[in-house]
């Protein structure tokens, strides 16, 4: 290591303090840019009259969190400020009903370095306006109502089951709150411990989470039920040739090391930020570099790594469930619980999201089929018993596929046969051949051929007659009685 400190800063902090304070502050550390939106609206036919704080507490939650994941763009947050209180806010008397509602809604986006703040402020302004517009728009169109009905129905919230609708909505002007990291040293005691060049006198209440810097002079009588998180002086074995890579699903990071700045995925994040995901990591590079390397920096950034780069998925797999739910998507527009636990949750390709959460519909989720060992064709009950139809389209349900000796048949006829046997012909078709054999109809005191046409066509078989080789047979086998059935036409 060099003996004379670099002439340049260091892009990223250093894991211990300085024992020297700074002689001049820095202008690289950055800030961060907030957008405000209050969002004031009264819910009609909602049931205040039994709601106590707690329960109050919960809807507040239940209100945040559809606010959040439904109505929302990504990267927005929401928080009740005050739920029920009486507002005057036009100087109109609420009705009995009517309960208003107070909402923050918020963004937050971190800039580095500072003078790339301004250009994220004006950013992040235009995205609060384009948010504002949005909610507006659905709060004409219904959803909001729709979407409140919808899941306060499914969660059992019974104080809205009288929930008519929004009778008011008015929403601030965004405003935008930038801060800066401050080079100088605060009034206010610092969230960690200070380091002292001498023990305290007084053992603490609480074991320290960081090893004494000098071994104890007495050895513990009894072994550590864990390993040391600090290597050993002597080697184990012979170490590897190449260092390992992290497994599993990892997400996008900031990296601002001199000459490489940029979003990575390779699960080299520092804890801090493993320990907050919500605010430092994001699914998709996109995201990330919007979120940290914002203005001129951005398209630098998403350029860094191409999507075919060997270590990198730009893009990771989640379940649609508040979309259509049909599969798997990687928009990055998945709900921030999902970050926070993206183990679970998120996957590196469609097939293993699929498998995951979409096991009983998998091949509609990954938009493939198996090979069809068994035939094409399949019975469509979409016509219901009137209209008897088998297919061989290819869009047989999933079910069906994990199931193809009993649903699917390699013709047409073993289609009708095994699953429309009452009415064959009609689902036949155009294709409905009979197979010149002979069969007995009553209504006629004959045998007549199974054909279509003229005598002695007698129409298709149905699948429970019985046929014979020729008339003689047939006749004397199931009209045996009629010496007329040989000469009589059908």
């Amino acid at each position: 290591p060099s003996t004379a400190p670099s002439s340049h800063p260091s892009f990223e902090p250093s894991s211990e303090p300085s024992s020297e304070p700074s002689s001049y502050p820095s202008t690289e550390f950055g800030g961060k840019v907030v957008a405000i939106i209050e969002w004031t609206m009264i819910l009609r036919g909602v049931d205040y009259s039994e709601i106590d704080i707690n329960s109050a507490v919960e809807i507040s939650a239940f209100l945040e969190k559809l606010i959040k994941d439904t109505i929302l763009p990504r990267g927005f947050d929401a928080s009740v400020l005050r739920f029920g209180e009486m507002l005057v806010t036009d100087g109109r008397m609420l009705q009995v009903g009517d309960v208003p509602v107070v909402v923050e809604v918020t963004e937050s986006v971190l800039c580095y370095p500072e003078d790339s703040c301004s250009g994220v402020a004006t950013s992040v302004l235009q995205e609060a306006v384009d948010a504002s517009s949005a909610i507006d728009t659905q709060v004409n169109d219904g959803i909001v109502t729709e979407s409140i009905q919808s899941q306060a129905s499914d969660q059992q919230i019974t104080a809205f089951d009288g929930f008519s609708g929004i009778t008011s909505s008015v929403l601030s002007d965004p405003s935008i709150i930038v801060t800066f990291r401050s080079p100088a040293p605060s009034d206010a005691p610092s969230m960690s411990p200070s380091v002292s060049a001498q023990p305290s006198s007084d053992p603490s209440w609480k074991p320290s989470k960081q090893p004494s810097s000098e071994p104890s002079s007495v050895p513990s009588s009894d072994p550590s039920s864990e390993p040391s998180s600090l290597p050993s002086c002597s080697p184990s074995s012979a170490p590897t040739e190449s260092p390992s890579k992290a497994t599993g699903v990892n997400l996008f990071y900031p990296l601002w090391t001199t000459g490489n700045q940029g979003c990575r995925n390779d699960g080299d994040e520092p804890d801090y930020m493993a320990l907050d995901p919500t605010q430092w990591l994001s699914s998709s590079m996109s995201a990330c570099c919007k979120k940290f390397f914002g203005g001129y920096m951005y398209d630098s950034c998403v350029g860094r790594y191409p999507p075919d780069h060997d270590d990198c998925n730009v893009m990771l797999y989640y379940p649609d469930w508040n979309g259509n739910n049909k599969g798997c998507v990687d928009d990055g527009q998945e709900p921030y619980y999902m970050l926070s636990n993206h183990q679970y949750f998120l996957s590196n390709t469609r097939e293993e999201c699929c498998k995951k959460f979409y096991e009983w519909d998998l091949y509609t989720c990954t938009g493939t089929i198996p090979d069809l060992t068994h035939g094409e064709y399949y019975p469509d009950w979409s016509g219901g018993s009137s209209n008897p139809t088998c297919l061989n389209d290819n869009k047989m349900p999933t079910y069906m596929l994990n199931n193809q000796v009993w649903y699917l048949s390699k013709t047409l006829r073993k289609c009708c046969e095994r699953h429309f046997f009452w009415d064959i012909n009609k689902c036949l078709g155009n294709e409905a051949v009979g197979s010149d054999k002979w069969y007995v109809k009553y209504s006629a005191n004959t045998c007549v051929q199974d054909c279509v046409g003229a005598s002695p066509c007698g129409g298709i078989a149905e699948s429970w007659d019985e046929v014979f080789s020729d008339k003689k047979t047939c006749c004397e086998k199931k009209l045996w009685w009629d010496n007329r059935c040989r000469t009589r036409s059908g």
